[in-house]
């Protein structure tokens, strides 16, 4: 059942046992002969009213544990996808440090030839020129 659902019908209800309820105080306070039958019926018409406020109360909390139970399963949901999201963020980060220092030591590498370039020019200078 849908929440707009018992929200009405628990409106309606009430609004209904209400008038019920006025009457049957009219009645009490002006019981003359024949009309005790007409508070009897009133009576049951209350009695059924009540009934079914009482079913419509019902559904409308089994609605709520319903949407509560949803709510939970969500959170939990979340959560755990927060979980999930925090360790890829960590090996995200750890990948990342990774890149780095290989990006370190390559640039080291590019540094050393380089310099082993630089020694051989040095190198060949000599031996051509000697």
């Amino acid at each position: 059942m849908e929440e707009k659902q018992v929200v009405v019908e628990l409106k309606t209800l009430q609004q209904e046992y209400g008038i019920i309820k006025n009457n049957i105080n009219k009645y009490n306070t002006e019981i003359i002969g024949g009309k005790k039958n007409n508070v009897k019926n009133i009576i049951d018409l209350m009695n059924k009213l009540c009934g079914d406020l009482i079913n419509v109360t019902t559904n409308a909390i089994t609605y709520g544990q319903e949407v509560e139970n949803k709510n939970y399963i969500i959170k939990y949901k979340l959560l755990k996808l927060l979980k999930e999201t925090d360790t890829l963020y960590k090996i995200i980060d750890e990948k990342n440090n990774e890149i780095r220092n290989l990006e370190e030591k390559l640039e080291s590498k590019e540094e050393r030839i380089e310099h082993l370039e630089k020694l051989n020019e040095i190198k060949n200078f000599y031996e051509n020129n000697l």
